[in-house]
């Protein structure tokens, strides 16, 4: 059984989720802009902690005194929170929301509002008033023009003078289907009803509503919803007609995602030059995944020649900024030596900072740096450790290591039953390594009961991926009917698959067949040729074959000497034939 898991691991940024005004650069502060006490700027009050221009934490909970007015900026979006009104504000620069647990509180932006619950709140936009009204059973957004005063009350009027209220979530979704032909102005009579279970078709909604306005982060936000289906089936042609409007207005965010399409070939055909042109409009603006997936092209040679310093100079812009992925591909610079000299304490620090924000790419490349001992002890159970991270988020290889390291006992007590769980994990997402050790699991009985039939299913999926150990497996199989019938054509075939690949087991078993005649003619000439490629890489098998051939003058002249050569070579590698025919043919020399 053997391990092929990848000893670095490269990662490419993906595309965003949600995009609030001004996160596409940095992520902005949440800061006091303003306190108002009874309608008069103040630099602070006693007995409430904050004051003004004071900066906030990511996740802040807010009670206003009374007759105090809060506003909170955070970009260009602010919140005004009225007298004793309660508030929880979760700004991280992806996914924004605000719970409100009493009072109201306006908002400038309602891209931001991404969850409330127990009482009324308005969000403006330009001259737009949105009104939330939020039971436990429904979420009811009234659209309405100019100032109205959002009270419950009035939330409820709207409701009662509407013309076509949408009553449940499935027919608000087939609403939302139709949003990017929503036109501009606004109805005032019309009140759309979502259920409280479905809050993200109500973000299309306002995104939509903004879109038809120009703005690029309304329009960039609904493109990421279409793209990932989030609230709304998933489309990438829409996905791609917003972010087209938002990357015109020179929004780098849609610029990115615009690239990323392109060079994955999601929903357009894939170009890595279009890729690359959308990517140096948002690198030009700092963007970090843009910078991130340029360095990848040049690294990777895609669209334009392969340049590792170019690719080492976009990385390290981009890990400036923090960027997890950005950091992980440095670390495997340095970690390869690839236009830096090799350096495992530079490749180390650069994995520990991306895998510390969550990457599991870099938890998988740290598992293997302390797995392997590369510029440090090798140390299993810090191996293990990362694995276990990586794995948690699925990563195949993360999770195949784990099995290996349960199946030989590395660093933990050996568990067949940990093994085969871990290797199941990884091969359901179709990883060869994992597929290929299931089926020696299965054929030598490590833990199940053997079973020929399923250890060929494994190596049958391993092998349709080209794996050359499972297309010699495969090839045994067929030769000696484990399970099946023999067929030496079938066996034929798969031998050669796994010798075209350079595999030495199977080099020497197409050896075999020709020597013995299986299936094939007998050519000592086309065995002696397969055992001396076989034999080249060190099969200890074909060795001895070879030395058979010599000693015996089948299909080449006697030559005890080179019989003895490789009978020697065979037996230093404890091949017990080699080491019976050596003594053997020593004694005949001899006499």
């Amino acid at each position: 059984m053997i391990l092929r898991a990848l000893l670095v691991k490269w990662s490419i940024a993906s595309v965003f989720v949600l995009l609030s005004a001004e996160s596409a650069m940095a992520v902005p502060q949440l800061t006091v802009a303003r306190i108002l006490k009874d309608g008069v700027s103040v630099h602070g009050v006693r007995g409430f902690a904050l004051t003004r221009n004071q900066t906030l934490a990511p996740t802040t909970r807010i009670t206003v005194p009374d007759h105090v007015t809060v506003i909170i900026a955070y970009g260009k979006s602010t919140a005004t929170l009225a007298s004793n009104s309660m508030s929880i504000f979760n700004w991280t620069g992806k996914l924004e929301h605000v719970i409100i647990t009493g009072g109201r509180a306006i908002f400038d932006d309602p891209l931001d509002v991404f969850r409330v619950s127990a009482h009324l709140i308005t969000a403006s936009h330009h001259s737009t008033i949105f009104a939330f009204d939020v039971t436990a059973e429904r979420v009811t957004i009234a659209c309405t023009e100019g100032s109205l005063e959002a009270t419950r009350a009035g939330a409820m009027q709207a409701k009662r003078s509407a013309l076509s209220p949408f009553d449940g979530a499935t027919q608000a979704n087939t609403y939302i289907q139709s949003v990017d032909r929503i036109s501009s102005s606004n109805d005032a009579s019309k009140t759309y009803d979502f259920s409280a279970q479905s809050a993200a078709p109500a973000k299309i909604f306002f995104a939509a509503l903004n879109a038809a306005r120009s703005d690029p982060y309304a329009q960039f936000n609904v493109g990421a919803m279409y793209d990932h289906g989030y609230g709304v089936p998933q489309d990438s042609a829409k996905a791609r007609y917003y972010y087209d409007l938002a990357a015109a207005q020179g929004l780098a965010a849609a610029q990115h995602n615009l690239g990323y399409m392109y060079e994955v070939g999601r929903g357009v055909a894939q170009n890595f030059e279009t890729a690359r042109r959308y990517y140096v409009l948002a690198a030009d603006q700092g963007l970090a995944a843009a910078l991130t997936n340029l360095g990848y092209l040049y690294d990777a040679g895609h669209g334009v020649a392969q340049n590792y310093e170019a690719a080492r100079r976009y990385y390290e812009a981009a890990a400036a900024q923090g960027l997890d992925v950005a950091e992980n591909n440095l670390g495997a610079m340095y970690h390869l030596g690839l236009a830096v000299p090799q350096d495992y304490a530079k490749a180390m620090h650069y994995y520990e900072l991306a895998a510390a924000q969550g990457n599991a790419t870099a938890q998988y490349n740290l598992g293997s740096m302390y797995d392997r001992g590369a510029g440090t002890a090798v140390n299993y159970r810090l191996a293990r450790h990362y694995y276990e991270l990586s794995a948690a988020q699925g990563d195949v290889a993360a999770q195949s290591n784990l099995g290996y390291m349960y199946h030989y006992g590395r660093g933990v007590r050996r568990n067949y039953a940990t093994a085969r769980h871990y290797f199941e994990l990884a091969a359901a997402q179709g990883y060869v390594t994992a597929q290929y050790n299931l089926g020696g699991m299965y054929f030598f009985g490590h833990g199940v009961r053997r079973n020929y039939a399923i250890a060929k299913h494994y190596f049958e999926l391993a092998a349709a991926q080209g794996d050359d150990a499972a297309q010699t497996n495969l090839g045994y199989i067929y030769q000696n009917a484990l399970g099946v019938r023999r067929n030496y054509a079938l066996a034929r075939h798969y031998y050669e698959l796994g010798a075209a690949q350079g595999m030495a087991e199977a080099q020497n078993s197409l050896g075999y067949m020709y020597d013995n005649a299986l299936g094939v003619p007998r050519s000592y000439a086309v065995a002696r040729a397969y055992y001396e490629r076989a034999a080249a890489q060190g099969d200890a098998e074909a060795q001895n074959s070879l030395g058979n051939l010599y000693e015996h003058g089948r299909g080449v002249s006697r030559n005890y000497a080179l019989a003895k050569w490789y009978y020697r070579l065979a037996a230093a590698q404890g091949q017990k034939k080699a080491i019976a025919s050596l003594k053997r043919l020593s004694r005949r020399v001899r006499r």
